[in-house]
């Protein structure tokens, strides 16, 4: 029955291609209900939302794992077929202490969120942040959700259109829960840096790219983007003088993921 959902499904997108709109697929799958068993129907719809994830785009929300407080995420594709929440390690993860699975909630518990009201994902994948003096590239991570709780524009900014890599001296934007929507310049884009996450524990990041102060507590997550819309970078870390942010396109290969 599986092969015979994905060959309906290829032929209605070589009819559609990327055109594809929820309502149509809605009207389709309603028509087409009571003519289907539940795990047909099911199939349909979980095929129907890989498709539409393939025009996807980017947004941010207050997001954290659920004993944690704030930050921010953005969803991206993984293999098309999921939806997938990214932010930081630190915020999904609690810096390698959390399990796989564990619930993400939007907003925060920081931000009056409550398990299991405001349970939008699980987390799925995370990045290790190694301390002690060995370099690390990313503080990432993703969950899993399902496709209504989800959406990918970003406030103020709106769909990311493609991933590039940042130039010294260019204006950048982002979208964060606390400072809201604010744009910095990048000042660096090979640094490396010591960021302490307390507990005596101090992570070396490499290849980072630096901006003028553009964040506070609770940004973690924000994308990074250009004037164009394209995502640059994925900010983690700053203080009173710089903000940091990890490369998004060491953030794409080390998590196995698709910004576009």
């Amino acid at each position: 029955m599986s092969n015979y959902c994905v060959m309906i499904c290829d032929h209605y997108k070589a009819y559609y291609k990327e055109e594809l709109l929820m309502n149509e697929i809605t009207t389709l799958l309603t028509c087409m209900h009571p003519l289907l068993d539940a795990n047909t129907y099911r199939h349909f719809l979980i095929i129907s939302q890989a498709l539409l994830m393939m025009t996807g785009r980017i947004t941010m929300l207050s997001i954290s794992r659920w004993t944690e407080k704030g930050g921010s995420y953005r969803t991206v594709q993984r293999f098309f077929s999921k939806n997938i929440p990214l932010s930081n390690n630190h915020v999904l993860a609690n810096s390698n202490n959390a399990r796989i699975g564990n619930p993400i909630l939007q907003p925060g518990p920081y931000d009056g969120g409550r398990y299991p009201r405001d349970l939008i994902a699980r987390l799925s994948r995370y990045v290790s942040i190694r301390f002690g003096g060995s370099s690390n590239y990313v503080d990432a991570a993703i969950a899993e959700g399902q496709f209504h709780d989800l959406d990918r524009q970003i406030y103020w900014i709106g769909y990311v259109k493609g991933v590039r890599a940042v130039r010294v001296g260019e204006i950048v934007q982002k979208t964060g829960r606390t400072t809201n929507y604010t744009t910095g310049r990048v000042t660096a884009i090979n640094a490396t840096v010591n960021v302490n996450y307390g507990g005596s524990r101090v992570a070396r990041m490499v290849r980072q790219i630096i901006t003028t102060n553009m964040s506070a507590g609770g940004d973690s997550g924000s994308l990074l983007c250009d004037l164009n819309e394209n995502a640059v970078g994925l900010l983690f870390a700053g203080s009173s003088r710089v903000t940091i942010h990890n490369d998004i396109r060491y953030v794409q290969r080390l998590l196995g993921i698709r910004v576009v």
